[in-house]
């Protein structure tokens, strides 16, 4: 099997787009809940949704293969590491929306705990996520995986999504 080789003008691009956010030979073992996984030849943080559109778009324009990475909790990462580039999605804002005469909803970036929404959804006295408050991993992750338990999945909760795809995009 053979490995994605990053060329040496991509790497150049890698340099000059992520600047000090670019980390070169990263142990990934820090980012994976089983504390497992060899160095990464490149990696960056998106610590919010508009860094990760950039950060995933250039990566496409410039044909850098890269691994999306979230919280690691589903992740197997070998000691031997990682040639693609890696992205660890950081972008963990959330928002509780209420308005008067409408049901509160929520609004969460990709690398949001999922459990943790659930958890602080609860908390406000807010219903429906209950089921949610166990689930390892990140709101991405759960979309992308319908993740589900005691009866119910994110299907049948989720109201929207916003996709980025490979051309720039962007559905819902």
């Amino acid at each position: 099997m053979s490995h994605p080789v990053i060329e040496q003008s991509q790497k150049d691009a890698l340099l000059t787009f992520f600047g000090p956010r670019l980390k070169m030979s990263e142990s990934l073992s820090r980012y994976s809940v089983m504390q497992v996984g060899g160095p990464a030849d490149f990696l960056a943080i998106a610590n919010n949704v508009d860094e990760l559109e950039a950060d995933v778009s250039f990566l496409w324009e410039n044909g850098i293969p890269f691994i999306l990475l979230g919280s690691g909790s589903n992740t197997l990462i070998s000691d031997a590491g990682i040639r693609e580039f890696v992205l660890i999605n950081d972008a963990k804002n959330i928002d509780f929306i209420e308005e008067e005469g409408k049901a509160p909803r929520l609004w969460a970036e990709s690398g949001a705990s999922f459990g943790s929404l659930a958890r602080r959804a609860g908390a406000k006295g807010w219903s429906g996520l209950e089921w949610a408050a166990g689930i390892p991993g990140t709101v991405g992750g759960a979309v992308v995986n319908n993740a589900g338990a005691f009866g119910s999945n994110v299907a049948e909760n989720l109201e929207m999504a916003n996709i980025l795809q490979p051309l720039g995009d962007k559905v819902q």
